[in-house]
């Protein structure tokens, strides 16, 4: 059982962020090689119960998180191949691993008659509750140095110079006395286990926010590292702006039309706006209650729309920085939104597995799509607007009339759930990134796959065509952002942006500069040609 790790169960749903919050918060303190990340990282063909019950049986402590959507969903236990199922009962059968039930606000004990046999233990186990109200980084720097060898201060981090060592992180607060309990364990790292439905189809990779130690690459993912071109060493990557002030990791990005400005959205439940040319943050627009995943700005610059995991889409106005509506119809976090080309559409895609379609105008709910099996992680219209396209953790990329919402392609291949699409401008092309580490390119008109890109060594989080369509760039859990060639497949550039997990890059709208942001709570301008 051995390194004292702690390994964190819970319920894809409303406890993902709490569970975010903690992984991310303690990663400040406690060394990184003791994280265990993604349950999508399972090679393909191992067996599912298996792996699980071998990543539990390495932990000294499960934390099993109980939010207060957790009894809704009490039914799924009943089901062997449940994973929260697994993993508490493959917890509870281990003589000496400590299993600690964490209530979060008014959530309650599950009741003796309502769970199987083999979890029944649970409810006789001390439990510890969290709430939203207190000091949060401070509650949990204080936990931290509670596990470390001497009780005096954390392990030192796997690189003591990794700038987001000392960010900020999380869009929680909880109660400092819980820790008192917490604290007695014997642990002396941190485990998180993603989610996945009780299927065993692939879990999502808890967005935003940490790296994943992969327990083997996907087959064939990795290639060998092309030739560094002529110009890389003459500027590619070099940083030309930072912009700092979001305190934790930035999961959106996004140029304002003019090029001038920027806005993001992370895990302090906040949407900055940005001047690229000095640098400062020009507003903080608030009103979402958790971490924000996804930002856009409507083609003509006036708006930006907002995706959380608070289950909202919000309208806001880019000038004032006022919300203007808030969308409700998705019934967990949402993960992308995207405007049509003429601004008056607008596309949403979440965690409840469907794509809402929206009147951008009137915030009316014009249409769902529900063609998906899984979590929807990424939705991109082609340039005319004729054409939706989006990636789910069922693998697939698919193709959607916005007019009709009839899917029109289904585009298969990944061996690892669709977390990025992409859509060439020029309407030809379709670009998805994954969690087998790969970049595909697809024929949208025939939904053959072109190519197959292969570099990175890790989930492929964001990719983005330049303007031209010329280039395709993507952004990665490896740390690295990659240039690519989409006529022939090529990678033609490689950088190490200094954000760690890269969570999300885009395009200046002339093309000459690439923004990245990710784990370290900083956006980085980077300039693409010297």
């Amino acid at each position: 059982m051995s390194d004292g790790r702690i390994f964190i169960s819970y319920r894809r749903g409303a406890e993902n962020g709490d569970a975010r919050a903690l992984h991310v918060e303690l990663e400040k303190h406690i060394d990184r090689s003791r994280i265990f990340m993604d349950v999508d990282s399972i090679p393909p063909g191992v067996d599912f119960h298996e792996f699980l019950e071998r990543q539990v049986a390495e932990c000294e402590v499960l934390l099993a998180v109980i939010g207060p959507g957790w009894h809704s969903q009490i039914a799924r236990l009943q089901d062997p191949d449940d994973v929260v199922r697994i993993e508490i009962a493959a917890a509870l059968r281990r003589p000496g691993l400590r299993v600690v039930p964490v209530l979060i606000d008014d959530a309650a004990m599950p009741r003796t008659e309502d769970l199987p046999e083999s979890l029944r233990p649970l409810t006789r186990r001390q439990n510890v509750t969290l709430r939203h109200e207190d000091r949060y980084s401070d509650t949990v720097a204080w936990f931290a140095r509670q596990l470390s060898p001497s009780g005096q201060g954390p392990s030192p981090p796997l690189d003591p110079e990794e700038p987001h060592q000392n960010a900020k992180r999380g869009d929680v607060t909880r109660r400092a006395a819980i820790w008192g309990s917490v604290a007695a364990i014997a642990g002396l790292g941190y485990v998180v286990a993603n989610r996945d439905d009780l299927s065993g189809r692939p879990s999502r990779t808890a967005g935003p926010p940490s790296p994943e130690v992969v327990a083997s690459a996907p087959a064939d993912a990795v290639a060998p590292p092309p030739p560094e071109p002529e110009w890389l060493a003459s500027g590619f990557g070099r940083e030309t702006v930072r912009l700092e002030g979001h305190s934790g990791w930035v999961g959106s990005i996004a140029f304002s039309p003019d090029r001038h400005g920027l806005v993001s959205g992370g895990a302090d439940g906040t949407i900055r706006r940005w001047d690229t040319v000095t640098g400062l943050q020009t507003a903080e627009l608030q009103g979402h209650r958790r971490a924000v995943y996804s930002v856009a700005f409507a083609p003509d610059g006036r708006s930006l729309a907002s995706g959380s995991d608070d289950s909202t889409v919000r309208l806001w106005d880019a000038g004032t920085g006022q919300e203007i509506a808030q969308l409700r119809g998705h019934q967990a976090a949402v993960n992308s939104v995207a405007f049509a080309p003429d601004g008056g559409l607008l596309a949403s895609g979440g965690d409840d597995s469907t794509i809402r379609l929206w009147d951008a105008k009137t915030g009316r709910e014009t249409a769902k799509l529900e063609s998906h099996r899984n979590w929807v992680r990424s939705v991109a219209f082609a340039s005319g607007g004729q054409r939706l396209g989006s990636g789910s953790d069922d693998r697939t990329v698919q193709l959607s009339d916005p007019a009709t919402g009839r899917q029109t392609a289904l585009l298969q291949g990944h061996t690892g759930g669709v977390i990025s699409v992409a859509l060439a401008p020029d309407g030809r092309g379709v670009a998805s990134g994954s969690g087998d580490w790969t970049i595909r390119l697809w024929n949208p008109a025939t939904g053959q796959e072109t190519a197959k890109l292969r570099g990175h060594r890790a989930t492929v989080r964001s990719i983005a065509f330049s303007p031209d369509g010329h280039r395709l760039a993507s952004g990665s859990s490896d740390g690295t952002v990659r240039l690519w060639d989409p006529a022939n497949g090529r990678q033609i550039a490689e950088t190490d942006p200094g954000v760690g997990v890269v969570w999300s890059i885009a395009f200046a709208p002339d093309g000459r500069s690439l923004a990245a942001a990710g784990q370290d709570s900083t956006i980085r301008i980077l300039e693409l040609t010297g």
